[in-house]
């Protein structure tokens, strides 16, 4: 059973800017219907079978679908309340699911739950209790992650508790970025491995991870050559053929590690379906005790980890927001440089509303900048009216066009041969001055 088109036109509102408060406006059989809306936007055949007078209690049935053959996912029980919910609707549902093994039980309120409405469901793997915050969420994830209309893909809201349960690192612990744009040729890898360059002569420990199956960071960061060489790289992760923190190795740099990139990681998507659970697999993993250098170099932490995603929307670079404090949008002073800057402000909203954490949008940075001084003229000003259109700042630090740069990767080298000069040519100095910039928005914001 479906909604009417009138009813999905007026839920879609709702859908696009969910609050509880809206939801409250609604009367009890309205919210149900909204709910019935919202499973359905998330890829479940809902079939709506509130008030049919049976006892059970229940308000939907999820069906959904393997290699053709319908089945019941999971019922749904509906409480447009003001007050937490008690343990005794707990309990009813817990009831009612006697009756379906094998089937779960989900009971969505505006509301929240009481300790011991909670304590009721802890027993109980098949019973997800999702409040009125957690259900913000979920709206906010598919409404971002799923096309609407697509049968393919569903989204069910147990993510939400998996993505709660994930032990995360603080940004005091260790810092990190994702640097992303989904326009290409924009300086992503320039301006990761300067940052690297930076904080090791800053004595930073700094992890970069290479996402791109291009692998130019990897180029970039070549291996110690006095031990003995890891083999593995971020696709082999990708794969499930070792742990994270197997893939990590140590550069020709103090303290610079890698996790390298290999042209194979193109070829593994895990699917629109596997979309979610990747990107929480990723950052489990990256935020997990065991990322840590090498032991027998240093028992201390990374301080960054520094993420450089590929071009274009895909999977890596939800893998890379889902796990990041901060996201840096390199950026250029040309026509179409803000062209899918709204899509990465969508996955950076998706991945908030999955983990219910970061990233932050930390602001764009200009690089490769023909011009002298600051950027001026009716490009510039376009640039910055679009950047505060969608709230995201322009760091003040203008990377300009310093042939130095290109020198410095074709040759394997940085720009930075010293640690008592800082910036010994205008490239390093803008490259110190923007680490430094951001190092400040860090400690502003925690």
């Amino acid at each position: 059973m479906r909604l009417s088109s009138a009813d999905a036109r007026d839920f879609a509102a709702l859908f696009a800017a969910p609050t509880i408060s809206a939801m409250l406006a609604l009367s009890d059989s309205e919210f149900e219907h909204f709910v019935e809306y919202v499973f359905q936007r998330a890829g479940y055949d809902v079939h709506f079978v509130a008030h049919q007078r049976d006892g059970r209690g229940i308000d939907l049935e999820l069906w959904s679908a393997v290699n053709g053959l319908p089945f019941l996912a999971a019922i749904v029980q509906v409480k447009r309340y003001q007050h937490d919910v008690e343990p005794l609707e707990v309990r009813s549902l817990k009831g009612t699911l006697t009756d379906y093994p094998g089937v779960r039980g989900y009971l969505v309120t505006t509301a929240d739950f009481t300790r011991d409405a909670r304590r009721q469901a802890e027993p109980v793997a098949d019973i997800c209790l999702i409040a009125g915050q957690h259900w913000l969420r979920y709206i906010n994830y598919i409404r971002d992650s799923k096309a609407e209309g697509d049968a393919h893909v569903m989204i069910a809201p147990e993510c939400m508790r998996t993505a709660d349960a994930i032990q995360r690192r603080s940004p005091q612990q260790t810092k990190i970025v994702a640097i992303a744009n989904n326009k290409g040729g924009i300086g992503k890898t320039t301006t990761a491995i300067n940052m690297a360059h930076v904080l090791d002569t800053l004595g930073q420990r700094v992890l970069v991870v290479d996402l791109d199956a291009q692998g130019n960071l990897s180029y970039l960061l070549p291996p110690r050559k006095d031990v003995v060489f890891n083999p593995r790289h971020i696709g082999t992760y990708l794969s499930h053929q070792c742990p994270l923190q197997e893939t990590i190795r140590q550069t020709g740099y103090q303290h610079i590690w890698l996790i390298p990139s290999h042209a194979d990681v193109r070829l593994i998507d895990p699917g629109a379906n596997g979309y979610t659970t990747s990107a929480l697999e990723f950052a489990q993993a990256l935020h997990a005790p065991e990322i840590t250098p090498l032991r027998h170099q240093t028992l201390d932490e990374f301080d960054w980890i520094i993420l450089d995603t590929p071009t274009a929307v895909e999977h890596r670079i939800r893998l890379a927001c889902a796990a990041a404090h901060y996201v840096i949008i390199p950026t250029q002073v040309e026509t179409f440089a803000f062209s899918g800057i709204n899509l990465l402000q969508q996955t950076v909203q998706a991945m908030r509303a999955l983990t219910g954490a970061g990233p932050a949008l930390s602001g764009a940075l200009i690089t490769d900048y023909h011009g002298r001084g600051e950027p001026k003229g009716d490009r510039a000003t376009t640039m910055r009216d679009n950047f505060n259109s969608i709230h995201v700042p322009i760091f003040q630090t203008v990377i300009h066009h310093h042939p130095g740069i290109e020198t410095a990767h074709l040759q394997q080298t940085n720009l930075f041969p010293s640690r008592q000069v800082r910036g010994q040519n205008a490239a390093a100095r803008e490259y110190y001055a923007f680490v430094e910039e951001l190092m400040q928005h860090v400690s502003d914001n925690g």
